[in-house]
């Protein structure tokens, strides 16, 4: 009886244990949506540009990215580095470059891309840090709101 209620158990913990997916450890494949560019300065507010939804990120299995950045287009090359859980290389490619608007972060953004540094995905949002804790992207999954 001890027995069969101990492989039961047994049993019931393996279906449940894994109920939360574990974060990508590589984003090959992930789609995101810009929510705000965080500051690193202390006291400073989140950057919503205008036009927030046409911001996206796809992070291709090739190792290529596309982002809509307003009413822009870029390209980049990523890697996720295997030195580090977390480390993230991304190299801009081609954008075209029409002027957006007052409050686009089209071109920052673009600038950026080089020195992102670090990338987590939590409750399904993808934060990329860029190098000397100069500020943080957050995205979210594209599918999700």
């Amino acid at each position: 009886m001890t027995r069969a209620f101990l492989v039961v158990f047994a049993l019931l913990a393996a279906c449940t244990s894994r109920q939360i997916p574990d974060p990508p450890a590589n984003l090959a494949g992930t789609s995101w949506r810009l929510v705000y560019f965080q500051p690193s300065e202390a006291g400073a507010n989140p950057i919503v540009p205008p036009r927030v939804e046409r911001y996206t990120a796809d992070f291709n299995a090739d190792g290529t990215l596309a982002l809509a950045l307003d009413c822009n287009r870029a390209t980049a090359r990523w890697q996720v580095v295997p030195s580090g859980r977390g480390t993230l290389s991304v190299l801009p490619g081609a954008m075209t470059r029409a002027f957006c608007g007052d409050g686009a972060l089209d071109t920052r953004i673009a600038q950026d891309l080089e020195k992102i540094r670090s990338f987590k995905v939590e409750d399904g949002r993808l934060f990329l840090t860029l190098e000397a804790g100069a500020g943080t992207y957050v995205w979210r999954a594209a599918g999700g709101r």
